[in-house]
């Protein structure tokens, strides 16, 4: 008995840390946010704009968890809502990060909801047709069904074996797309692969390769090691 008693409080007393941790902060907070945002149809979600309205809806309060998300209470015809908005580990969740000029500028709503602040998505680089913002329903289009999916909560990772090369999904929209040494796909504007030097690598992009990184331009990494390479959004934060 004893022993559960102490269980139980240790408990309450994580309860209770985890609910004091978010904070009441200035509406202010919200302008990293400020625009529209689209899924990955193109179809247009949320506005939030500088009046600090949501759809039109005037933002009573907003509560910051400490890490990347806010609790936003807006009122509507029918009464209070509370939505969770946050960087979806993107350069929008990175403060030192310039993201002014990122194609990839993606929030996470309610923990399943991904949007993008442009309605048709730009890229630096693709992969046999492949790029970053790509919606599943255009992957699909191009090869079909992969040889094996994988979900892990709004996660995806899809293995094209006879290709050699992985598409990681978050929320429907395409995050890193992993190339292997066999792959008969390479790098559509440099025409480089898994095999190439990294050299090459540092010659056709112009930049160096950094922590086995090359930065490529608007958000855009492409990580390079022994087995493998990736083409990636620049995600300080990112949990595919």
């Amino acid at each position: 008995m004893r022993k559960i008693f102490f269980t139980v409080i240790a408990l309450l007393v994580a309860f209770s840390a985890n609910v004091c941790s978010a904070r009441s902060v200035s509406v202010t907070e919200l302008e990293d946010f400020f625009g529209n945002w689209y899924d990955s149809k193109g179809n247009l979600v949320l506005t939030i704009s500088n009046d600090y309205r949501i759809n039109g809806c005037i933002i009573l309060s907003v509560d910051f968890d400490g890490t990347d998300y806010f609790t936003v209470k807006i009122a509507e015809n029918n009464g209070y809502r509370d939505i969770k908005i946050g960087g979806c580990g993107n350069p929008l969740s990175n403060r030192y990060f310039d993201s002014s000029n990122a194609y990839h500028r993606m929030i996470i709503v309610d923990d399943k909801i991904i949007l993008r602040d442009s309605k048709r998505q730009k890229y630096v680089e693709s992969v046999g047709g492949i790029y970053l913002g790509m919606d599943k329903d255009q992957v699909l289009s191009i090869y079909g069904q992969p040889s094996s999916k994988t979900e892990r909560g709004i996660g995806s990772t899809w293995e094209y074996n006879k290709e050699g090369f992985v598409v990681k999904f978050y929320g429907d929209m395409v995050t890193s797309i992993v190339v292997y040494p066999h792959s008969n796909r390479c790098f559509d504007w440099s025409g480089l692969s898994a095999n190439s030097s990294r050299f090459e690598f540092e010659h056709k992009y112009n930049e160096k390769i950094i922590s086995r990184s090359i930065f490529i331009g608007h958000g855009e990494v492409i990580s390079i090691s022994d087995n493998e390479v990736w083409l990636t959004i620049l995600t300080p934060g990112y949990r595919g």
